[in-house]
């Protein structure tokens, strides 16, 4: 799943060797994914950097440039020389030349909710909670890796999606919590006695209860992306 509400779970993928050179060491996967540029993350674009460095005697590469990327203007090339001092090849060497191949892994199956639905009481009283929250896409939609003559017409992109879907989005919030607070806690929060706490659900129910929340931030993304691969190329890849 790609939503704002949720870590993302990127998975970086490291490929491309040079012909001659082995590497003792790369990034790890955490690294790789930490690396992953914001807002290509948000919007599932996915895309690549050659680097070309050279190797120390140590192995270590050093003076390291970024000679092709795709799509452009995403930070792929920045995000790969991020990572750069992960490697450690096996031997010294006047300059090596690899890629690193940015993906990320399908979005989840979003299993529907099985359980009872929450009364109109409860309901209320999410809602009202969800008010407080002040939810907004245009918070917390990432623009890392955007450079700056893109950002004011893809933060007016991000407006727009909001306009159209924050209702949306707000209504799956609060359903969610109604499904798995009592009206209880939810009435103990509203008047600034405690916060949500632990659900006695499983987390398997907690993610079935999240199923329209899941559904609106796919959404969202979605609609971003075609929005901004409609101004700017975005590769062979995006949908």
């Amino acid at each position: 799943m790609r939503t704002l509400f949720w870590p993302l779970p990127l998975l970086a993928l490291t490929l491309g060797f040079a012909p001659v050179q082995d590497w003792v060491k790369r990034p790890d996967p955490q690294r790789l994914a930490d690396a992953y540029p914001g807002f290509a993350a948000h919007a599932g674009l996915e895309g690549y950097a050659r680097i070309a460095c050279g190797v120390a005697a140590t192995g270590a590469l050093e003076n390291c440039r970024v000679i092709e990327e795709s799509p452009v203007g995403l930070g792929f090339g920045a995000a790969a020389l991020s990572v750069s001092d992960g490697y450690l090849a096996d031997r010294q060497d006047d300059e090596v030349a690899f890629t690193n191949h940015f993906s990320l892994p399908p979005l989840e199956t979003i299993r529907p909710w099985d359980g009872s639905e929450p009364g109109p009481e409860v309901m209320e009283a999410a809602t009202q909670y969800t008010r407080r929250l002040n939810l907004s896409l245009t918070r917390s939609f990432s623009l890392d890796g955007l450079p700056d003559d893109r950002r004011e017409a893809v933060s007016e992109i991000i407006a727009e999606v909001e306009a159209e879907t924050g209702a949306d989005l707000r209504a799956a919030y609060a359903l969610s919590l109604a499904r798995t607070q009592s009206l209880e806690t939810l009435r103990m929060v509203l008047v600034g006695q405690r916060r949500p706490g632990r659900s006695p659900f499983t987390d398997g129910e907690i993610a079935r209860a999240e199923d329209q929340l899941k559904t609106v931030g796919n959404r969202q993304n979605a609609l971003v992306q075609q929005r901004y691969c409609a101004l700017y190329d975005c590769g062979p890849g995006a949908s």
